[in-house]
């Protein structure tokens, strides 16, 4: 039973750290997840004894973290172990605004709003990946690929 109980407060104090560093409220969270309204509130208020891992599975997903993360079974990756982010040795200014001017005009039709780091991170992603393609256009197919896969 004490295992369960520190499962939850573990639980309760990612979720509540995690949403503080990313800006979130709970009800943002339920939103952003697909969660039914409550569902984050009724496990930070003790309410929810036993979540399903669908809906552990979904906070983690959102907050950018494993669900051991969440629930205190897996500490969290120090910076020193976050994965090498791939050398950029070329510069392509005219790739890099199209990349830009991709990713922002899809996260503006899609009616999203994200913060600066994570549009940072889509068009790196975006630049990079392009690069490596043959006519050095950025890649809309990618990139709507990773941005959906973000929210």
């Amino acid at each position: 039973m004490q295992a369960a109980k520190n499962l939850i407060e573990n639980l309760q104090e990612q979720i509540e750290n995690k949403m503080q560093d990313k800006n979130l409220n709970a009800r943002e969270l339920e939103r952003r997840a697909g969660l039914k309204i409550s569902a984050v509130r009724n496990i930070l208020s003790g309410q929810s004894k036993n979540p399903g891992i669908e809906v552990i599975a979904a906070i983690a997903k959102l907050l950018n973290c494993s669900t051991d993360e969440l629930l205190g079974l897996e500490q969290e990756k120090s910076k020193s172990e976050a994965p090498k982010q791939k050398v950029i040795s070329v510069w392509d200014y005219n790739l890099y605004e199209n990349c830009l001017k991709e990713v922002h005009g899809y996260l503006q039709s899609k009616n999203l709003k994200t913060q600066a780091e994570q549009i940072l991170f889509f068009i790196r992603e975006a630049y990079v990946y392009s690069l490596e393609g043959k006519d050095k256009k950025a890649d809309l197919r990618f990139i709507k690929w990773i941005i959906d896969s973000h929210f």
